[in-house]
Order: structure tokens, then C-alpha cells, then sequence
């Protein structure tokens, strides 16, 4: 037996040796270093999980180490990464500094991007990050900075941070309004991220970012009048995403306007996203051209407006909302919500990634009367808000009230139109006005989906319905693809079905598709 050990050592040594040989003649092993590090790197965001994108934008080496694998594969693999610093320049310290060791050692003098866990001890690692504060590329704090932290956080942004492009901070709470903002050592940010943190409105801070977000922040400075304000963000250049949490209310004068020729055009704006008092709201959009905006969020909450009632309230869109937001006239889609508490629109364009939502908040539409003229007056917006390129358009709130004027001038402006659903909220009467609307003049020809949902079972308003349909057969107009309704069950008896069977015959020499839900039994459609 002992004689048997040094054998198999020996073959066990030899079969290694041949392994090692026969990988040297890989043809992949023949490619030079740099080909070889540029294909890991490529490499490395494939191996990272499968996660959603992140809050903002789609994750970028979010899970630490995916590279880790490749070192596994071979000694010449696991040198070549060990020695190239892109892969240890994203390092993540939480309880101890192990890691930042490691990786500093092979950092060379190259960038770091670090990420501060919540259970990382800030008192003990800033400080020390602080030595190498002139090569930190990038810096995330998931959690929230408390106060007693915050003198550190102060000490190491009060360092000159030459290469920073990219910073993500949290305060614990908006007691540390106090705490040093960030400032001119920041200059050269891309991508700013802060919450309940104060910073200064200045150009040298804006002239960089491609991002950036402030929830809950306040300036570091006392409120800055609107135009001033506007000149400032003017130096946003760059600017791909804008996030506003509650930031303007806490930032502008507000007793101070701007001309209203004064408008601030931000030419890479994509990504728009702003939430705060609506008045505030729409001083903004009424003074912003952003020409390749695609996705676009207002929402305004009317709580903090104190008594002032709601009929005053403007909407979140500038006057003309076409010329500073041109990519509302390329939408195919909209959807009208008017209810006492809210009112929203939200329309889209999925062949070019176009998503837009304004929404107004607590809103104290008590009565039907009021909700039914604030419909109107949304209503009315439409055509100023959108283009005649829309297809498809959902109303929803107190639709029977409205005079016809208004749908005159709705459909008359989306002469495209082929889908068209309606549901009334309150009244559960039928919107007799926009029928007389769509059969007077045929408008919307190409009209093939209708619906029309919440109103009350009487035996009249079928009849009505397929009078409306009737009339712009004969005129023309195209045949409905699908007519479906949804009605109240008040007023049904069962005495009514053979009725209903009746009209289900009348309808489908007009449409396709007659479908009824709610009262109605599936077995009668």
C-alpha cells in the first residue's frame, strides 16, 4: 500500500500536466490578452441574475462579482482577471472591509464605484474611503444616513472628488436639512440621486448630470425665484432623466412667474417624472420643450393647496401642449378617468415606447353636477392636448350631463378613431349626446369598436343605440367589428329577455360581435 500512494500521486500529477496541454491548444487560448479581457468583459452583465430594472434605468452590475465564475475555469483565466482592475473596480463593503482590501490591492490606481450596505458602519469606513476620495467613481449609500452619521458624510463631500460621475444618498430624516450639500467638488456628476437631502441649484452641478433625482430634497440655499430657477436648469443639457419628488415646493418662490416666452429646452430629455402641488407642476411644464420626451409622469396632489376648491385648477399641460411636448401628436391611445377624487389621463404611442400620465389628486368633486363639468372641461382639453394620429379613446366618469358641442368637437378631432369606450360613473343614464354626436354628421368613420358601460337597463335605450348605428350604416360609415355594453341591473325584469333576444337579432345586422355583460346573462349574448 505504501508504495501505491506515490504512484497514483505521480499519475495524478501526469494527468494534470496532459490537461494543462491539451487546454493550451484551445483555439481560444491562442487570442491575445486584450481580446481575451475584452470578451469577459462583454461577458460579465450576461452572468449577472435575472432581475427587474431597476428604478430608473436598467441595472448595470448590480450583482457584485459575476465575473467570479470565469476565474473558475482555468489558471491563465484567473490571472488575467486577477490583473485587469475593470473587474475589481465595483466593490460592496458591508460589516467589514475585507473585500475592499482585496480589491484595492489590485485596483492599482485605477477608479473605484462603491456601494455602503445599510449595516455598514459609516463612522468607521468614510473616513477611511476618504484617503482615496480622489478616485471614488461612483458612490451608493442603500441606506439611509442617520443623524449621527452625518458629520462623517459631510466630511468625506467637503474632499475634492475629481472623478465622481455618479452619487446615490438617503437622509434618515429631513431634521439633517443642515448637513452639507452636495457642491462644487460634485461637478462632474452624471447621475444624481437624492432623498431628503439638501443640495445647491447651481450650473456647475447641472452641467454634467444625464440623471437625476430629488425626492423630499430642499436647497441648500433659501427658494430661488422661478426665472432663476428656470436659468439654472437650463444648464441641464445632458439631461436623459428627471425626477421630481415634492422638490418644487420646497425650492421656488412662490410668488415669482416667468415671462411666458421664457421656455427652457432640454434637447436628450427622455424620461420626465414629476409629483407635487399642481400649481407648482404646471409652472414647470409651461415653461419646458423637451422634443424626445417618451415617457412623461405628472402627478399633482391637491391636499397641500389649503381651501383653495378645485374648479381652479389648471391642467398639469401648458396651454399648447404640442409644442413643448411634440410627442403627444404622435399618440394612438388615450384614457380619460374623471371621478370625485381624481382625475387622470394617460395616453401612449407602444410602437415608438411613448407613455405619458397626468394625474390630479384629492380633488373635492362632491357632487354629480360638479363632477360632470369638470368631465366636460377635461373633455374639451383633448383635442388641444392630442393629435389626429389617435385611434383608440376611453372616457370614464359623468358622461349623460354633457351637451353635444363637446363630443362635436372630440370626435371631430380624431377623425381616425376606431375604438371608443365609454362608462358612465354616477348617473347611469346613457350618453344620448355623444350618440346624437356620432350620427349627425357620421363622425369617426372608421369607427369599428364601440362599448358603452354603466348605464341603467331601459328599454328605450337599445333602441337609441341602434338608431345611432342604423343611420351611419346609411350614410356610410364603417360597419362596427364589435358593439358591447355593460348596464345596471335597476329596472331588469325577466320579462324583459325575450325582448332583449329580439334586439340581439337587430344589432348583428349592424355588427359582427353583440356582447352584453352585467344584468344580462352570458347565455343570451
Amino acid at each position: 500500500m505504501a508504495t501505491i500512494s506515490p504512484e497514483r500521486t505521480q499519475f495524478a500529477l501526469e494527468l494534470l500536466s496532459r490537461a494543462a496541454l491539451w487546454n493550451a491548444d484551445l483555439p481560444i487560448h491562442s487570442l491575445p490578452a486584450e481580446v481575451l479581457l475584452h470578451i469577459f468583459e462583454q461577458l460579465a452583465p450576461a452572468l449577472l441574475p435575472d432581475k427587474p430594472p431597476s428604478q430608473f434605468l436598467p441595472y448595470d452590475e448590480e450583482a457584485p462579482r459575476p465575473w467570479a465564475r470565469l476565474m473558475l475555469v482555468c489558471r491563465h483565466w484567473c490571472a488575467l482577471i486577477r490583473n485587469r482592475a475593470r473587474f475589481w473596480s465595483d466593490i460592496t463593503i458591508a460589516t467589514n472591509t475585507r473585500w475592499f482590501d482585496l480589491a484595492l490591492s489590485r485596483l492599482g490606481t485605477a477608479p473605484m464605484r462603491l456601494q455602503l450596505t445599510p449595516d455598514c458602519d459609516l463612522a468607521a469606513v468614510l473616513p477611511m474611503l476618504a484617503v482615496h476620495a480622489g478616485r471614488v467613481e461612483k458612490l451608493t449609500l442603500e441606506g439611509a444616513v442617520s443623524d449621527e452619521d452625518a458629520p462623517c458624510l459631510e466630511a468625506f463631500l467637503s474632499r475634492p472628488l475629481p472623478v465622481l460621475t455618479s452619487l446615490a444618498i438617503t437622509m434618515e430624516s429631513t431634521a439633517q436639512r443642515q448637513a452639507r450639500a452636495v457642491g462644487h467638488s460634485c461637478a462632474g456628476l452624471e447621475r444624481l440621486e437624492l432623498t431628503r437631502a439638501p443640495l445647491p441649484w447651481t450650473k456647475p452641478v447641472l452641467a454634467n448630470l444625464e440623471i437625476l433625482s430629488l425626492t423630499e430634497c430642499c436647497l441648500s440655499t433659501p427658494t430661488l425665484p422661478f426665472p432663476d430657477f428656470l436659468d439654472v436648469l437650463e444648464h441641464g443639457q445632458r439631461l436623459r432623466y428627471l425626477y421630481l419628488n415634492n422638490f418644487l415646493s420646497a425650492a421656488l418662490d412662490p410668488q415669482s412667474s416667468a415671462p411666458c416666452e421664457r421656455v427652457v429646452t432640454l434637447p436628450r430629455l427622455q424620461h420626465l417624472e414629476c409629483r407635487d402641488i399642481p400649481a407648482d407642476i404646471a409652472r414647470l411644464t409651461a415653461h419646458l420643450h423637451t422634443p424626445a420626451i417618451s415617457y412623461l409622469e405628472l402627478l399633482g396632489s391637491c391636499t397641500d393647496d389649503g381651501d383653495v376648491p378645485p374648479s381652479v385648477h389648471a391642467s398639469l399641460l401648458p396651454p399648447s401642449p404640442p409644442a413643448q411636448f411634440p410627442a403627444l401628436q404622435r399618440v394612438t391611445s388615450a384614457y380619460l378617468d374623471v371621478s370625485g377624487g381624481q382625475t387622470g389621463l394617460h395616453v401612449t404611442h407602444p410602437p415608438c415606447g411613448i407613455s405619458m400620465e397626468m394625474y390630479l389628486f384629492n380633488l373635492a368633486l362632491s357632487s354629480q353636477a360638479e363632477q360632470q363639468l369638470w368631465f366636460e372641461r377635461e373633455l374639451l382639453r383633448l383635442p388641444t392636448h392630442l393629435g389626429p394620429a389617435l385611434t383608440a379613446l376611453e372616457l370614464r366618469g359623468v358622461l349623460a350631463g354633457s351637451a353635444q358641442a363637446p363630443w362635436d368637437r372630440v370626435l371631430d378631432a380624431f377623425p381616425a378613431l376606431q375604438t371608443l369606450v365609454v362608462c358612465e360613473y354616477t348617473s347611469r343614464r346613457l350618453p344620448r349626446a355623444m350618440l346624437r354626436s356620432l350620427q349627425s354628421a357620421v363622425r369617426c368613420r372608421a369607427l369599428t369598436h364601440l362599448r358603452i358601460d354603466g348605464w341603467e337597463w331601459r328599454g328605450g335605450a337599445f333602441r337609441r343605440v341602434l338608431e345611432c348605428l342604423r343611420a351611419r350604416a346609411a350614410r356610410g360609415a364603417a360597419r362596427l367589428a364589435y358593439f358591447g355594453a355593460y348596464a345596471d341591473a335597476d329596472g331588469w325584469e325577466e320579462g324583459m329577455r325575450p325582448v332583449l333576444e329580439k334586439y340581439r337579432t337587430l344589432f348583428l345586422g349592424v355588427v359582427d360581435v353583440f356582447v352584453l355583460d352585467g344584468v344580462f346573462d352570458a347565455d343570451v349574448v
